[in-house]
């Protein structure tokens, strides 16, 4: 702990003096993330700046440093130079690089960077582009709609009859997260596509991204699970539009506080909140059920 407070002092106060220590610890055995906070100091106190990230990426073997070093080499504003002799890889970095440079032009271009990115299917380098995916869908809407056939293309990849649900599912529902998120017409139709094909894992990891959506066009798309003969799918369409509080839910939720036997309490919970929801929760309504959840302390 006191390792990472010093170099987050470094890094944000320029602390000259501590290169020598930030520069022994990136070069260490520590954990890969406080390593790549001590370059990203390193890089900050440098007269050299982002040089040394790039020669730090070059240098190492281990992907997930590199992978971080990018990122910071990605965010800092005189990096981009040494991006373009990275992209010129044949690597994983390489593909990484080239979806970096690509990313604010969009397009065909941005879209086959980012489809190539995917198709390596790393966790580390899935995450990767998932998570410069969000933040573009947050900060730019229509234009991250570039997007929307490569996160396609990778939900539709991921196995399809598992015995249990993967990472790989989990990292399909946050793409189908964002694509909901996204909620333009071509990202709501390609998951309404894909929710209405063959019952497999990869509808169930469509449906569960709908879940965490922020988006109330998500009821739309969880609208027809309400008919699926598959409980999970079933239950996810619930959830969803009780969330939302959409009056479609009220009947499945009624359902499931009328036969509580075998729910897991966490579920109950959820239910009932979703149930007043779609029953316009009053603050009155909520005051009382606050009362008898967490009792005032008599004086």
């Amino acid at each position: 702990v006191y390792k990472r407070q010093l170099l987050v002092h470094a890094l944000e106060e320029k602390v000259s003096a501590a290169l020598p220590i930030a520069h022994r610890v990136a070069k260490g055995t520590a954990p890969v993330p406080v390593r790549a906070l001590a370059w990203r100091a390193v890089c900050a106190v440098s007269s050299r700046g982002p040089a040394v990230l790039a020669e730090a990426i070059g240098d190492s073997k281990e992907l997930t440093l590199r992978i971080h070093l990018l990122r910071a080499l990605c965010d800092h504003p005189a990096g981009r130079e040494h991006l373009k002799t990275l992209s010129s890889g044949k690597d994983t970095v390489g593909a990484l690089a080239r979806f970096e440079l690509l990313r604010d032009e969009g397009g065909l271009v941005a879209a086959q960077a980012a489809g190539e990115a995917l198709r390596l299917g790393h966790p580390i380098v899935v995450d990767y582009v998932l998570i410069r995916a969000a933040e573009d869908v947050k900060a730019r809407k229509r234009q991250a709609e570039f997007y929307i056939a490569p996160l396609l293309a990778y939900i539709r990849s991921v196995p399809p009859q598992p015995q249990q649900m993967q990472a790989e599912h989990f990292r399909a529902a946050r793409a189908a997260t964002i694509l909901t998120d996204m909620g333009t017409p071509a990202a709501l139709s390609g998951l309404k596509e894909i929710l209405a094909s063959e019952y497999s894992a990869v509808v169930r990891a469509a449906a569960a991204g709908l879940l965490k959506s922020a988006n109330p066009a998500a009821c739309e798309l969880a609208r027809p699970l309400l008919k699926s003969p598959y409980d999970e799918l079933y239950s996810d369409a619930m959830l969803v539009l009780g969330r939302f509080g959409d009056k479609a839910a009220v009947e499945p939720l009624r359902k499931v506080l009328s036969r509580p036997k075998g729910r897991s309490p966490a579920l109950l919970a959820l239910v009932s909140w979703y149930y007043l929801k779609t029953q316009l929760l009053t603050r009155r309504t909520a005051e009382k059920l606050a009362e008898i959840v967490a009792p005032t302390p008599t004086p």
